[in-house]
Formats: C-alpha cells, structure tokens, sequence
C-alpha cells in the first residue's frame, strides 16, 4: 500500500508520495491514491471540503494541531463519506463543520449538510452499504451536527476516543434515513456541550427492526440538549428492537424547563436515556432486544424522565446492573415524569430493576416490576431508605400502575407473634409492648395511613419473604 504525504507547504502538483514532495490539498491526495492507500496529513489548518468516495486512511499528525475546517460559503459537510469508502478509517484530527443554529429538533436530515462527518449515499437508486468505517482519535465540534449518518445501509462503524462538542445540533446523529445498521461501537468518547442530542438513533420514530447490536462504552456525556427543546434527549433510541449494550458510562443531564415567549407554555422536555420501541396499540408492540446497561451513572436534571423504556410488548430480556440514578432530578412540573420511566405490557413476565439506585418509579400499563435488589433512597434527604416506615416512604415515590414486588427488606427487634391477616390495624394495636412483632408472609397488606408514622407500628412489623407488599387500606 502507498503512503500520500499532506502539507500547508506542498503543491498539488507534487506527486505527494515523499514528505519531501507533499501534496497540499487532502482531496488532490485522495484523488491520486488507490483504494487501501494511506494519505499522511502534517500538522496545520486545512480549508476546504472532503468527499472519500474509496477506501482510504487518512491520518492526522496530531488531533490538536491537525485541523480540517470548511470552506465558508460551503453547503455540504466538511467530511463526506460516500459510496466506496467502505474500509475508510479516519484518525487524530481536528474536523470542524458550518454553523447552522437549529431551533427544532424534526427530522432534520437536511441539518445534516453543514455536519463535519456525513456518512450518505451518492447512488440514491442502490444505496450500496458503507461499512467498516472507522473514526478514532478525533476531535469534532463547532458544526450542525458532529456525526451525522443519513446512508440507508451501514455494518461495523467504530467511533472511538473521540471528543464531540460545541455543535450546534446533536453529536452523533443515526437519521431515520438509515434503515440498517449493525455494529455500531461509539466507545472511549466524551460528548458534550451540544445544542441538541448526544446521540439520537432514528428520531422520527419509525419502526426499523434491521438497526441493531448497538454499543456505548467508556463514555463521558455532559451538558447536552444546551437549547432546552421538546423532544431533544442525551441519548435516544427510538423505534429500536435491537440489540444494545451500554457500558461504564456517565451521563450529566443539563436540562431544565423554559418558557415560551408569551410565558405560557413550557417545553415538554427530553429524556435523560430513552429507548423505545414503536407501535400504536398493543396489538402493534414488539418485544425489545436483549439490552444490557451496566455500571452507569447518571446525574444533573432532566425534564421527563431520567431512564425510560416503553412501546415494547415485554422488557424481559432487558437487564440492568449496578444503575445509579438516584442523584438525577425529574422535576418537569405539573406531569408524572420520574426518574425511572417503564412502559412494559406483558403481564406473564416481571421487569427486574437489578441493583439499580432510585428514588422515583413511574410505570404504566400492565406487568410487574421486580425491586427484590434495588436500593430506594429517599425523595427528599437522598438517603437510603431500609426500615419498615422507609416502605411507606417508597410507595410515596412510585406512581404505580403495575405490581411492585418486594420493595426491601425490613430488620426491626425480635418478636413472638406469627400472623398473616389481610387487614393488620387492630392487631397493630392489640400488641402490648415493642418487643412484640409481627412478622409478615409473602402476600399484600393493608394498614391505615394514620399508622404510618407510628414508632411502635413501624417497629412491631417485620417482612419475610421476596413478594411482601403493604398497601394504605
């Protein structure tokens, strides 16, 4: 393979094939290379824009002092990556893009020109797949969108060690254009300070089954969805029955309600991470994909929900584990948005929280939630709830439409009593000392609310069991 050198200092009709005699546009470079060559590009600032139309690597001498920018009257992205570029890798660059300030979020795929990368089809009649791209190492901001892909077809994309910033629509964005895509890794990047979303996938909505195995690891998200629109989320998967896996992750939520300029109306707000399936009715639902999240920590304010999963038919396949978003806020006012969001429909199955940290729960529909190993702190003092009363406390914090199964354990004093009533008021009030307890079996258990704050009451009852679940009578 042929290694093209880059300059600020070279001409283009130099063959570029030594350092010695480089070229000085990155496109005259591409045009003389062969698909597999490799176009070496020097430190400097290079203005003009770039259509990888083979199979190429193009590397910077370093992302800091390596810049690609566009040119200034330009309407296309700075980077585009078309048909025949499947193989291309791109690394350890500067890639800036054109402002173009968006004040909706839409489909949008028209925002995608001023992008900095644009992965698209030039053959509109075939759309042959682009795959096996890879961009590493690079810094991308100051454009309409940072990432956009609006290709029909896309296997084994790697985004890796990338930051992502300051852009002026959403960091990376999977159009609804895309109608397949299998492999993608966005994993080691920081994304951050963007108008819109971090990462959308398909956000009309549309039903796409073929988009799947869908990876996000190591990552940093802060401060995204900076202009506070409707609908404009940190990361969003939307019509999405595929595969996913997110992984060691931290997501800063920075989102807060704004009024209309009447001050009447406010945003309806976005999501912290949503994923979604697609569907009008019951009859229409899809069960999700196998969908893992672990070790990941979300922090900051949302608008409507922290976490959310709806518009499947069953969440079984979906697992979490070692889930912190206790210390995320939910607080669009005036709705029932929580910190964790469930729309799950299959009523033979339960959804299990895993060892999630939570303060809120709001679910809807049908099917039960398994919350035998969450950890419920309180709404208010952040502190984790343990005792007897800590139940009651956790109902509070629960819009509940479903079966919640054992909230917690409960350790209270040793007692002498056995029973199981449905109705536990008048023997509540017949025990005689605190010593006495009474120790409650799997089953549901009515108290009245004038009890709740009895310190003999919430030290006479103790839960046993995994399905344990008091009630206000």
């Amino acid at each position: 393979m042929t290694i093209f050198y880059v300059s600020t200092t070279g001409s283009d009709l130099n063959n570029g094939l030594s350092s010695l005699h480089p070229k000085f546009t990155i496109s005259s470079a591409i045009t003389a290379a062969a698909s597999g060559d490799t176009i070496q590009i020097s430190e400097g600032t290079y203005t003009g824009n770039i259509n990888i139309n083979k199979h190429v690597i193009l590397q910077g001498a370093d992302k800091a002092t390596t810049i690609i920018q566009p040119n200034i009257s330009t309407t296309t992205a700075t980077i585009q990556i078309t048909d025949g570029s499947s193989g291309t890798t791109i690394k350890n660059l500067t890639v800036k893009g054109k402002f173009l300030i968006q004040t909706t979020t839409g489909s949008g795929d028209a925002n995608n020109n001023n992008s900095a990368f644009l992965v698209l089809n030039t053959n509109t009649s075939t759309n042959p797949p682009i795959n096996n791209v890879t961009l590493e190492n690079l810094i991308i901001k100051n454009a309409s969108n940072g990432v956009a892909f609006n290709n029909k077809h896309s296997n084994n994309i790697t985004i890796k060690n990338c930051v992502i910033e300051n852009n002026e629509g959403s960091g990376i964005r999977v159009a609804s254009n895309v109608e397949t895509m299998n492999e993608l890794l966005i994993d080691g990047c920081t994304v951050q300070n963007n108008n819109l979303n971090a990462i959308t996938s398909n956000p009309s909505g549309n039903y796409r089954p073929n988009c799947t195995n869908f990876k996000l690891w190591n990552c940093f998200i802060k401060n995204n969805n900076k202009l506070t629109l409707n609908n404009s989320h940190d990361v969003s998967l939307f019509g999405f029955n595929g595969d996913i896996e997110i992984s060691n992750t931290s997501i800063e939520c920075n989102h807060y309600e704004s009024k209309s300029t009447n001050g009447s109306a406010s945003t309806s707000g976005g999501w912290g991470l949503v994923i979604n399936g697609t569907g009008s009715s019951n009859s229409t639902y899809q069960p999700s994909g196998n969908i893992a999240i672990n070790n990941v920590t979300m922090t900051g304010n949302v608008i409507k929900s922290v976490l959310g999963f709806d518009r499947y038919s069953t969440l079984g396949t979906i697992t979490l584990n070692n889930l912190n978003i206790k210390d995320c806020q939910a607080n669009k006012s005036n709705q029932t948005w929580l910190q964790l969001s469930i729309g799950h429909r299959d009523t033979n199955k339960s959804f299990s929280l895993g060892n999630t940290r939570l303060r809120t729960i709001y679910t809807t529909n049908i099917g039960n939630v398994d919350a035998t190993q969450a950890e419920f702190y309180d709404i208010n003092t952040g502190s984790l709830l343990t005792t007897l009363y800590d139940l009651f406390q956790i109902t509070t914090q629960i819009y509940d439409k479903t079966d919640i199964l054992s909230l917690g354990e409960v350790t209270v004093s040793e007692g002498s009593k056995i029973i199981t009533p449905n109705v536990i008021d008048s023997i509540i009030n017949a025990l005689d000392t605190e010593n006495n307890a009474i120790y409650l079996t799997p089953g549901i258990y009515a108290v009245s609310a004038k009890l709740i704050n009895n310190s003999n009451y919430q030290k006479k009852l103790i839960c046993i069991g995994e399905t344990v679940r008091i009630i206000r009578s």
